[in-house]
């Protein structure tokens, strides 16, 4: 349905029964997540969400809607979502033997690709969706996630060894040897037959590079702005500067 309201938005974001979605969901239920001003232009929601909102109660519902799904079914939750960013030292306080994997990319080409992806979502509930406003705001989320991930790193609030650092470049040059390297920072055993899968389900779903899903200059931002800005995190973390898109 969402594919035939705007044409070409599952090739920004895939979605399908046995695809991986971001947990963000969850929050929905406690009226305390980014998908809505993704989904909807809400900017004071956005500016609540980003500097006001107590997430505590989010992430306690988080954990009874797991508990829930998980009632009776052994395992090991993998979640995926960028908002974990902006409440590192929440999400500790509510799973704090949790290991958290933060992947590194150049900011400005995320920017760019969320505006992109944020400029589609909305589309399906407005006839009238602006990138560089969609940008802006993807902009300010991004700065302020950095900021606060890096000031987390510093607060003593995680144990050593419960975040691992990934470079998007790394990862794109050579997936498995990554893998490898996370499941040892787990402590994990990576078999043979679930890396088998891995490669069966690359092999058929290769990745295009981000193709023309998302250009920078569609974004109206001042590139020279935005990467003083994000320098500090980048020095610190080592996220090597990309050519814009």
């Amino acid at each position: 349905m969402s594919e035939q309201i705007v044409p070409g938005l599952l090739t920004h974001h895939p979605m399908g029964a046995l695809l991986p979605q971001e947990d963000v969901r969850i929050w929905a239920g406690q009226f305390c997540s980014m998908i809505f001003p993704v989904q909807y232009r809400l900017p004071s929601y956005s500016r609540w969400m980003l500097y006001d909102a107590d997430h505590r109660n989010a992430y306690r519902y988080h954990r009874i809607f797991l508990q829930h799904l998980q009632s009776g079914v052994p395992g090991r939750w993998l979640l995926k979502s960028p908002a974990h960013l902006w409440q590192l030292d929440t999400l500790v306080g509510e799973y704090p033997d949790a290991v958290i994997v933060q992947t590194h990319r150049d900011p400005l080409n995320v920017i760019s690709s969320i505006a992109a992806l944020t400029q589609h979502v909305r589309r399906l509930a407005s006839e009238h969706s602006d990138i560089g406003e969609c940008a802006r705001q993807s902009r300010e989320e991004i700065v302020v996630g950095l900021e606060r991930s890096m000031k987390v790193r510093d607060s003593g609030v995680l144990a050593p060894g419960q975040l691992v650092d990934v470079q998007f470049a790394d990862f794109i040059r050579d997936p498995f040897a990554t893998i490898r390297e996370l499941y040892v920072a787990m402590g994990r055993e990576l078999t043979p037959v679930a890396e088998q899968r891995m490669r069966d389900f690359l092999a058929a779903h290769p990745g295009d590079g981000g193709g023309a899903r998302y250009k920078w200059a569609d974004t109206g931002l001042d590139a020279d702005e935005v990467r003083e800005q994000v320098a500090g995190y980048q020095d610190r973390c080592g996220v090597p500067t990309e050519a814009l898109k």
